[in-house]
């Protein structure tokens, strides 16, 4: 009995140990300096964000979790920008990475918010303007069966 298990032992410890480098540009290796490490804070891929947009990391404001299907997350974002361009941005590049868009507030120059769905992941956008002339963007994934899930 005990040879078999340190063989298999060995064979389960080889899988759990191995990243791709896919896993690595997500989540670094924890101990990864910050000059080396490829990304600081995971990012949901097939959400795109305009250019200039920094995602706001220094609070603990944005975590993902990712697992098969299941998604969930909060992320912030700030930037300079207009209320409409930002919402056009979104509009055009959701999907194409297959994002189809569910509901949307009316915008206005101040606030707009958008609820999108990809298979059973839900994503919503909550854009709003702030005092000193730039767009908060706060990104919220779930996943559900529940057609009317909004995270």
């Amino acid at each position: 009995m005990r040879c078999l298990l340190l063989p298999l032992l060995a064979i389960l410890m080889t899988f759990v140990s191995c990243r791709t480098d896919m896993e690595h540009m997500v989540n670094p290796k924890p101990g990864t300096e910050v000059e080396t490490s490829t990304a600081h804070t995971p990012l949901f891929l097939d959400i795109p964000v305009p250019k200039g947009f920094v995602l706001q990391e220094d609070r603990l404001q944005s975590s993902v979790v990712e697992a098969g299907h299941f998604r969930f997350g909060r992320q912030s974002f700030v930037g300079k920008g207009r209320m409409l361009d930002v919402v056009d941005y979104f509009e055009t590049r959701l999907p194409q990475h297959g994002w189809t868009l569910v509901r949307r507030s009316p915008e206005t120059e101040e606030s707009a918010w958008m609820i999108w769905r990809k298979f059973d992941s839900t994503a919503k956008l909550q854009l709003s303007q702030t005092r000193n002339e730039s767009i908060s963007i706060e990104l919220r994934v779930g996943t559900s069966r529940d057609p009317n899930y909004v995270p």
